[in-house]
């Protein structure tokens, strides 16, 4: 009895959003899509999840603007492709709100650490991380004025070219910086763990039962089936 009333071991759950995630964002079938947003509302109504307002009005408003920007940048403005965009990003946000209320996400941290352990040794994985969000956090000001550089250098050669661009262009140049910016956290990240500090959390994670390894494996064999579909 006690082991059907725990309450289900956060990394299945973390297994559920990743896997969840790509069958959403690959779904190309009317149908498939109906049944994921059926299950959708089974999961919120099985587990009495009553989402605020902020989330909902975002779950409203974001696939909207998504659908709306895949208009804009298509060029050929494709109604259909960009409500399946519009589609897939809202199913996705409705199942990360869902996964949200089912475990929170330091839970979820703590559980990957336990995991990991094995192989990195005793490190506090969420100490390290929560060191290089603070440490991202302070190369910030020079991260806007590089990417204001890179932003005028790229605006000059389009207008050379006789090019305007996409959207997406325009926060793609982003993705190098942020990886330098992170890369250049951890490295000091590692100094200062080198030099003695340590996190003062100590993660608790829950016990993995019998229940989550079927958990686990019917959420493997959906996934592959759906995949197989998919393909």
């Amino acid at each position: 009895m006690e082991s059907s009333a725990a309450p289900i071991n956060p990394l299945v759950i973390l297994q559920i959003l990743f896997l969840g995630l790509i069958i959403l964002f690959a779904t190309n079938e009317a149908w498939l899509a109906g049944a994921e947003i059926v299950i959708l509302f089974g999961i919120q109504y099985r587990y009495h999840i009553r989402m605020t307002r902020t989330e909902l009005f975002g779950l409203i408003l974001g696939p909207g603007l998504w659908a709306l920007l895949a208009i804009v940048n298509h060029q050929d403005h494709n109604f259909s492709r960009a409500l399946w965009d519009g589609l897939h990003f809202g199913c996705a946000l409705w199942l990360s709100i869902l996964i949200v209320h089912l475990s929170a996400p330091r839970e979820m941290i703590h559980q990957v650490e336990k995991v990991l352990k094995k192989w990195l040794g005793p490190r506090a994985i969420i100490g390290q991380i929560s060191l290089m969000a603070l440490l991202v956090m302070r190369y910030i000001p020079e991260l806007r004025i590089t990417a204001k550089r890179v932003t005028t250098d790229v605006r000059m050669r389009r207008q050379l070219a006789g090019h305007k661009g996409y959207w997406k262009d325009r926060l793609r140049f982003l993705t190098p910086l942020v990886m330098i910016s992170i890369l250049r956290s951890e490295l000091i990240a590692e100094s200062i763990w080198a030099r003695g500090w340590r996190a003062q959390i100590v993660p608790v994670v829950s016990k993995w039962n019998p229940r989550d390894t079927w958990i686990t494996i019917a959420s493997w064999v959906v996934f592959l089936l759906t995949w197989k579909v998919l393909i």
